[in-house]
């Protein structure tokens, strides 16, 4: 199974070259229910993704933004972003929403973990 992030991005890189090449197989072209939106290359900070059928859950992400925050008593500049998940409540409930979302922030407020992997 997928266990990272790094593994997930890997695995979408490798299906969104062969979607382009219209070289998918029917396998993996199913069961689809996750999206991902990503506006922040757009230049939009936040938004509300709507999930499309058939998925059943919608990351949103938004704009990476250099933001000054307080550590140890001194102001340093971190990059920020907004990820926004929408979940249709009659398969998923807002606990499993809620884990996943965490799950999310702690790998990217830990990239150091993602690298190891690389």
């Amino acid at each position: 199974g997928l266990n990272s992030p790094f593994e997930i991005a890997k695995l979408e890189k490798t299906l969104t070259e062969k979607g382009r090449d219209n070289k998918l197989t029917l396998v993996e072209m199913e069961g689809e229910t996750i999206a991902l939106s990503n506006l922040g290359a757009y230049d939009i900070d936040s938004f509300f993704g709507i999930v499309p059928p058939p998925a059943s859950t919608i990351l949103a992400v938004g704009n990476i933004i250099p933001t000054v925050l307080p550590q140890n008593g001194k102001a340093v500049v971190r990059k920020m972003v907004t990820l926004t998940l929408a979940v249709d409540n009659r398969v998923i409930n807002e606990f499993y929403a809620a884990k996943f979302l965490s799950c999310i922030t702690e790998q990217l407020s830990n990239p150091d973990k993602l690298t190891k992997e690389l």
